[in-house]
């Protein structure tokens, strides 16, 4: 019983959906996961070429009561890579035996210096780079967002602009025309009743589209204060343009007359 009751600590994993701060911590650390997984074979295969100077020049140092094998290349590998995965001011830092001359020394500081440049300095601050450029990407993408929903429609697309140049007030459009949550609560009906017969033709079709996720029963660009806005701009053309031709034509009947009566 005690291994099911363990098994119960895996839905604690629910909080990163809980938080939403903790989601975006995850998106940012995996935004360039493939970028990263090209790392992890390059990680790889340096500790497997120091696996190998450690199997031919230095297998007698290695401590077997220790944990550290190296009577193998296998070995050799396993445990560079045992010490790879842990914490260290620089190199493996292995409690080698069989130190027999000060060249032994530099020997097993080229090799942990080695290491370290190449491990440690360039593979593991390319992944903290990597990392890093996810969460600065994260967030751009988030600031980007976030100033669409302030300045672009979610419906029609029409930006505050747009509607501020046509004389429409953005707050009204955006609470009250093309209210989201309107949206959200039509969607939600349909999907509660599609399969009653509620439904009319329009309904249907409409649920239809938004399963296959095709938006053209959306109005893009555009929307009922926008044609108005529209047509009350072209009456006025019109009407600008019928003042000026009766204008122009009043202008012309009185020289005509100034002329027949000279």
């Amino acid at each position: 019983s005690s291994g099911i009751n363990a098994e119960y600590g895996v839905h604690l994993m629910h909080i990163l959906v809980m938080f939403d701060l903790l989601t975006r911590v995850i998106r940012g650390a995996t935004a360039n996961r493939g970028q990263l997984l090209v790392i992890f074979p390059f990680a790889i295969f340096i500790i497997y070429i120091w696996s190998m100077l450690y199997f031919f020049l230095t297998r007698e140092m290695f401590q077997p009561s220790d944990m550290e094998y190296c009577n193998s290349l296998w070995e050799c590998f396993s445990t560079a890579l045992r010490y790879s995965l842990r914490a260290s001011n620089g190199g493996h830092n292995y409690k080698w035996t069989d130190k027999r001359t000060f060249s032994d020394m530099w020997l097993r500081i080229a090799l942990d210096a080695s290491f370290w440049i190449c491990y440690t300095i360039i593979g593991l601050k390319v992944v903290t780079a990597l990392i890093l450029d996810g969460f600065t990407s994260q967030k751009k993408i988030r600031e980007t967002s976030l100033e669409e929903m302030n300045s672009v429609c979610t419906i029609c697309g029409l930006t505050k602009d747009d509607l501020a140049a046509k004389g429409i007030d953005w707050v009204m459009h955006k609470k009250k025309e093309h209210s989201m949550w309107s949206y959200i609560k039509l969607f939600y009906y349909l999907k509660t009743n599609h399969r009653s017969t509620k439904l009319s033709a329009i309904e249907m079709e409409i649920l239809q589209k938004f399963d296959t996720r095709d938006i053209s029963f959306l109005p893009r660009k555009t929307s009922l204060s926008w044609k108005n806005a529209v047509k009350i701009k072209e009456e006025r053309k019109r009407k600008h343009r019928f003042q000026y031709d009766v204008k122009n034509k009043s202008k012309l009947g009185r020289y005509f007359r100034q002329k027949s009566s000279k």
